[in-house]
């Protein structure tokens, strides 16, 4: 599976609705922090055939909303519970 880490910063007063709109798109994780009193960021891990979609709407909000940053990260290795007990599972599978 091809990840990729998008990692947004989004001012304050505009948060909430973009946050909303965000948790929307498919993902395989979805972390939020404070950046600062102003900013909060928004990282989220989502599979590469997915990423456009996003970025074409974070492109949309960043043309309107003063102090929005949005980097595109590619992702060597994310390991959680879930993907190391689907790596099991698989290879599992393909003894049988």
């Amino acid at each position: 599976m091809n990840l990729q880490l998008i990692e947004v910063y989004i001012p304050d007063h505009h948060f909430e609705s973009i946050n909303e709109k965000l948790q929307e798109y498919d993902h395989q994780s979805y972390w939020l922090s404070s950046e600062s009193e102003e900013r909060m960021l928004v990282r989220i891990l989502v599979e590469t055939r997915n990423v456009e979609e996003i970025l074409n709407y974070l492109e949309e909000v960043s043309n309107v909303v003063e102090g929005f940053e949005t980097m595109l990260i590619p992702v060597q290795t994310y390991l959680s519970k879930e993907t190391i007990n689907q790596e099991s599972k698989d290879e599992k599978e393909k003894e049988k």
